[in-house]
């Protein structure tokens, strides 16, 4: 027990780490964005923090699970290294040079140094989803060669090489030479074919995963599979692209495996209640929507009557707010219940139907007379919605009343 309430401290921790990270990213990227385009910055944050409680959820609920560490892994690598780094190297090393220290080291962590990580724990993905084991004990050399592809890809991160726009200038701070740099030539020669070997066999683990699977687990990972075969069929389309020069072709295949893959996994999750934290991701969802359409209401409320307050009495501000808290208020029930019902609509059917024989029963029961028939009744509707292995009626004799 208290070993699991460790873990638990220490992946949440992470997450936090992970949200100051980005926090930390924007600030910056704020400050960069004459130097580089924000948009990078807004699209990563919630993908890796979503990444990171997602994988919080799994940890918490399964503290042994392998699938959870790595979307800790990729969001953690994501928020520090394509978010952070990044933008606290530019403004640094571009914007506001030496303004800040350690500018050449961010810039390391930024580059495509430790992009065999991310690479690594996606193909990870791909062989141990959704037990977090491999296939079979015959699969655990695949596994081993996904493991030895993305240590030997490390040795990228010592090589010579130069920053993109706005650091084109800045070569490698930690660029070997010599009869070293030769070896790490071989060692980043090795990684590739290791890579392929070790993707062809996540691709084929998931194809054999969906045929010796039935009943849930099939419809569980047919999200899978979907994801991985629209994955290869854009890289498949992008690959003559990039090979002809049109190298921002070959950013989209990586651009969508960041969205991809867990999109799909979150669509399991919450169609078929994988890992058992569907509840709480439904709960998440229907109170992230509800802050969402409240705050616009909330802004457009206000926006709007200042505005007409303004024009008509010469002030705005109390009057607005006032109007728009209520206004809110007034709905937050009633919007939460629609939000809900959708949301339970699309991802848990079984409520739903739960739900609605309820009530099909309450309004059969005013209307009822027969003892017999309504027991009959009572128990259909029992194992419709609870599907228990035995269910029975009893009743208290008038004798024992």
């Amino acid at each position: 027990m208290l070993r699991r309430r460790r873990e638990t401290w220490i992946v949440w921790a992470i997450v936090g780490v992970v949200v100051a990270f980005d926090a930390g990213a924007i600030v910056l990227g704020i400050l960069d964005r004459d130097a580089q385009s924000l948009a990078a910055t807004v699209m990563f944050s919630p993908t890796t923090i979503g990444f990171a409680v997602f994988g919080a959820l799994i940890v918490w609920r399964h503290r042994a699970h392998s699938i959870g560490w790595l979307f800790v892994t990729v969001a953690f690598f994501f928020s520090l290294c394509h978010n952070l780094a990044q933008n606290y190297a530019v403004y640094s090393l571009a914007v506001d040079p030496d303004s800040l220290p350690a500018g050449r080291a961010a810039f390391w962590i930024a580059s495509t140094a430790l992009d065999s990580i991310y690479l690594g724990a996606m193909l990870l993905l791909l062989l141990l989803f959704p037990d977090g084991r491999a296939l079979t004990p015959r699969w655990r050399p695949v596994v081993a060669a996904a493991i030895t592809a993305t240590v030997c890809g490390l040795s990228r991160g010592f090589l010579d090489f130069t920053g993109e726009p706005p650091l084109h200038g800045i070569h490698n701070p930690l660029a070997a030479s010599g009869g070293l740099e030769t070896a790490l030539n071989v060692v980043q020669t090795v990684s590739l074919p290791l890579t392929v070997v070790a993707f062809l066999g996540g691709v084929a683990a998931m194809a054999l995963r969906f045929r010796r699977s039935a009943g849930v687990e099939r419809q569980q990972m047919k999200w899978v599979v979907a994801g991985v075969l629209i994955w290869v069929a854009v890289f498949a389309v992008s690959l003559p692209f990039q090979v002809a020069g049109f190298a921002a072709a070959g950013d989209l295949p990586f651009l969508l495996s960041i969205v991809l893959f867990p999109a799909v996994m979150g669509l399991a999750i919450l169609r078929y209640r994988l890992y058992d934290v569907d509840l709480v991701i439904r709960k998440t969802l229907v109170y992230a929507c509800l802050i969402a359409v409240l705050g616009a209401v909330y802004g457009g409320g206000i926006g709007l009557l200042g505005s007409l307050s303004l024009s008509v009495t010469g002030e705005s501000g109390d009057v607005a707010v006032t109007v728009t808290t209520l206004v809110v208020a007034l709905v937050f029930q009633p919007l939460r219940r629609r939000i809900q019902r959708a949301i339970d609509h699309r991802f848990s059917r079984r409520t739903v139907d739960a739900e609605t024989a309820m009530r099909a029963f309450s309004g059969r029961l005013r209307e009822e007379v027969d003892l017999d028939a309504l027991c009959g009744e009572l128990l259909g509707v029992v194992e419709q919605t609870f599907q228990p292995r035995h269910a029975s009626v009893w009743l208290r004799s008038p004798e024992q009343g």
